[in-house]
């Protein structure tokens, strides 16, 4: 048993020095936070931040992770990704020419977005397959109302490069997400933990916690309003819904993310879509992916036209989309 003493944060001294070197980070704020309670969870301990005995032992013993549970299926939508398909979608987004590509103005994605996004989509086409109201709603046909859909505004720009949208489906479906692939390397150069637009005062647009835009899309709480389903996807991937594939570790590679910009502003359901944007990077594509057909001028490159819609990503998606169908149940 351990003689060294609890600490928790905020404390101060040479055994929270030790811990820096145990779970490297910089200051014993918000970010070692964080690295405790993902340590303690990872390690089947109670999670809650505090490094007492028990998470002491583990860490002086080098503990090895406690085996996954495997959660229960969410009423409505797919069972989770076995660790091997996601394994395997991610070599298909990780060899792709498209996790290659150098974005204008941004250059190569992070390592880890384009595996993200993959594993992202392939979620959402499970759930269009088993008629999941929100996934439905992304691939609906363009809507041919260009001051909503972003289909509809950027119709031209698919039609160049032989996406058509005039159908309801999966093709309709994977070219909505090879737009999301480029808006959130637009948004955020592809990194998850982006906190508000710091050009702009936190509440500068209304109350704080609505208005503030956070993860890769950049996407507000106040977008919500735009359709039913952004509500859906909130209360499905919120704390203890039972969602657990937000792919946070997949997004997270390569991508070192800062205290403030883990900071989340306000309080509420404003406060709470900060932090799942964030921590759960699945959610923010899918919300962004609802945003994009009904309220599109929420995001200015959207209006400015600065997305790429690349080929290759439409490429790649569809190997995703391809794999997910040989998969012998949904």
């Amino acid at each position: 048993m351990t003689d060294r003493p609890t600490i928790r944060k905020g404390d101060v001294g040479p055994d929270v020095m030790d811990l820096f070197e145990m779970l490297p980070t910089y200051y014993f704020d918000d970010a070692l936070d964080k690295a405790v309670r993902d340590y303690q969870r990872s390690r089947g301990l109670s999670v809650d931040g505090v490094v007492g005995p028990q998470t002491w032992n583990a860490l002086e013993s080098d503990a090895p992770p406690a085996p996954e549970p495997i959660p229960p299926p969410v009423e409505g939508l797919p069972p989770p990704l076995s660790t091997a398909d996601q394994d395997n979608i991610g070599d298909i987004a990780a060899t792709s020419s498209i996790a290659d590509y150098q974005w204008d103005d941004r250059g190569r994605a992070p390592i880890g977005y384009t595996t993200g996004v993959a594993l992202a989509f392939a979620n959402t086409y499970r759930q269009w397959k088993m008629g999941y109201a929100p996934a439905v709603d992304m691939a609906r046909a363009n809507t041919h109302n260009s001051d909503v859909d972003v289909l509809s505004w950027e119709k031209g720009r698919f039609d160049a490069v032989g996406m058509a949208n005039d159908q309801d489906g999966p093709n309709t479906l994977r070219h909505l997400w090879v737009y999301i692939l480029g808006l959130g390397m637009r948004e955020s150069s592809g990194e998850h933990c982006c906190g508000r637009d710091m050009s702009v005062p936190p509440g500068y647009y209304g109350p704080e916690s609505t208005t503030t835009e956070a993860g890769a899309w950049q996407t507000s709480y106040d977008a919500h309003g735009c359709s039913d389903n952004f509500d859906v996807l909130f209360q499905a991937f919120k704390p203890n819904s039972g969602n657990p594939q937000g792919f946070l570790d997949a997004f997270a590679e390569g991508v070192s993310c800062s205290s403030a910009e883990w900071e989340c502003y306000g309080d509420g359901d404003g406060y709470k879509h900060q932090e799942m944007s964030k921590s759960q990077p699945a959610y923010a594509a899918e919300v962004c992916a609802i945003t994009l057909r009904h309220l599109r001028k929420h995001y200015g490159p959207v209006g400015r036209r600065e997305v790429e819609i690349r080929q290759s990503a439409d490429q790649m998606l569809k190997q995703v989309q391809d794999y997910v169908d040989g998969i012998t149940s949904v």
